[in-house]
């Protein structure tokens, strides 16, 4: 059976090359389709941070143990490493996070750490670069208790537009077991030690399975 669909209007700035509607005399760019990840525990567009708290003293809708992060992108103009998105214990502060994010040729990447925040996982990307106004899909997950790659061990996964990254472009390798930390807020568009992302995040779903 086929996951059931989100849509979102979308009211980002319209590109060039974009189909438009009219809504009440307001034109935008047609609603986001996007399959509906398993387990969803949170959803958002658009950009800022966000608490992934359901009810103060309740806990995060988000353990950290393990989890996918599913986003569909509209990138911006290439030459500049970006944050797409990153989960955090501290917005002030983050020095433990699981960042998506792209390089300078607008190619996703990831870097994520453990609860000393020390980085368990790093991709570098070496595949074609992306240009500028395309719809981009990513797909993170991880496991800081068991592979998700059963063939090679590895403890987190990223497919860009359905696909893998190639294995060779994990420059730091997470075949190990970790301390996880539990994130309390998403930043999304906001920079990590980079710059803000300049495209639009049309739709992000987050989901404290493996969904690979």
């Amino acid at each position: 059976m086929a996951n059931l669909l989100i849509q979102n209007n979308n009211m980002a700035t319209l590109a060039a090359n974009q189909v438009t509607q009219n809504w009440g005399g307001s034109s935008m760019s047609g609603p986001v389709v996007v399959p509906l990840l398993n387990d969803l525990a949170f959803q958002a567009q658009g950009r800022g941070a966000q608490s992934l708290t359901v009810i103060p003293g309740q806990g995060s809708r988000l353990s950290g143990v393990r989890g996918s992060i599913d986003l569909l992108i509209l990138t911006g103009a290439a030459g500049t490493a970006r944050t797409v998105c990153f989960l955090t214990d501290s917005l002030t502060a983050p020095t433990k996070y699981l960042a998506v994010k792209i390089d300078a040729s607008n190619r996703p990447r990831v870097v994520f750490t453990n609860n000393a925040g020390t980085i368990i996982g790093a991709v570098t990307p070496s595949y074609a670069a992306i240009e500028a106004n395309q719809n981009v899909t990513i797909r993170f997950t991880w496991d800081s208790t068991a592979p998700v790659e059963a063939a090679s061990a590895r403890q987190a996964s990223l497919r860009v537009n359905r696909e893998l990254v190639p294995a060779a472009n994990w420059a730091t390798n997470p075949v190990a077991v970790w301390n996880s930390f539990q994130p309390t807020h998403i930043m999304l568009g906001g920079s990590l030690s980079d710059a803000d992302f300049n495209g639009s995040i049309l739709a992000l779903q987050a989901s404290n399975l493996v969904v690979v």
